[in-house]
């Protein structure tokens, strides 16, 4: 055997080892997948990404479909665990656990920069930045001076009749958006809001039967069929969106009844990181 001959021979010899060591690290990341690791669904897609790199002799772009295929399968679990993180701050932030909010925020910081060249949809990202932000600008209850004066002026705006029976607001109100509706079960009336945050919602008028303190299901229906573009709604399909949550009644206005979300993932936060709402074309309420 001529030394060409023998050099070719050691080539193809490595690559099927090469090759049979990739399929090995492609079926440990499916194991990862299907327990749900995501440390292991990085470390299994890093291993195989350097054995598919260091490769010679195959096709860029057979290697660049295998890697591909690899992401995708990840992807969803990577996913998971950033939004486990993100709820657990979110979770933090909203009891005033100041320590364990910087922890679990750091966290998800930390995540997305081992996930950003793997998970691609600009939408999840988008969600991710703008519930961190929601995060960051969040004050434990009571304790927002902000929203208090918020509250307040609201309060002498109306003469003062009620408007501040939870003067303990912590985040930051804006008026709703037109095709944004509520309605609470099991009655079939939708009523408009005059504003969302958060954690709560305030009607357009009075809804019988309800009383301060009551506990009731409610129905949040996003309708685009009665939404202009400029309402402060971001890109839909023009489906028409529902989300129920549990609700407690916490006030009465002149206007309508405040309601608090007793669920932690509440239909406003859903509808953000849904991408029909956008804080960002919204006008903060007075």
């Amino acid at each position: 055997m001529n030394s060409s001959s023998r050099s070719t021979a050691e080539l193809n010899s490595q690559q099927k080892d090469a090759i049979g060591f990739a399929l090995k690290l492609f079926k440990q990341l499916e194991r990862s997948v299907d327990d749900k690791d995501a440390d292991r669904c990085l470390t299994s897609y890093r291993l195989l990404h350097e054995s598919m790199e260091r490769m010679g002799g195959i096709d860029r772009n057979q290697i660049e479909v295998i890697l591909s295929k690899a992401r995708e399968l990840i992807e969803p679990v990577l996913m998971q665990k950033i939004e486990f993180l993100l709820e657990k701050a979110m979770e933090a932030s909203r009891l005033g656990d100041a320590t364990a909010c910087k922890i679990f925020s750091k966290l998800v910081k930390e995540w997305n920069d081992r996930c950003k060249f793997i998970i691609i949809k600009d939408e999840f990202w988008d969600a991710v930045f703008k519930q961190l932000e929601i995060i960051s600008e969040t004050s434990p209850r009571g304790t927002s001076e902000l929203a208090r004066k918020n509250a307040l002026e609201l309060a002498q705006g109306m003469g003062g009749a009620g408007v501040l029976q939870h003067p303990q607001r912590r985040y930051l109100r804006y008026g709703a958006p037109a095709g944004l509706l509520v309605r609470f079960m099991p009655q079939p009336e939708l009523f408009e809001l005059r504003d969302i945050s958060m954690e709560g919602i305030q009607t357009i008028g009075h809804p019988p039967s309800l009383n301060i303190g009551k506990k009731i299901q409610i129905e949040m229906i996003f309708d685009p069929s009665l939404t202009p573009n400029s309402s402060g709604t971001a890109s839909h399909n023009g489906e028409k969106i529902t989300h129920r949550s549990m609700a407690q009644v916490m006030q009465e206005t002149e206007s309508g009844y405040g309601l608090f979300f007793e669920q932690l993932k509440g239909p406003i936060l859903f509808l953000i990181k849904e991408r029909y709402i956008d804080l960002n074309r919204l006008e903060q309420a007075k």
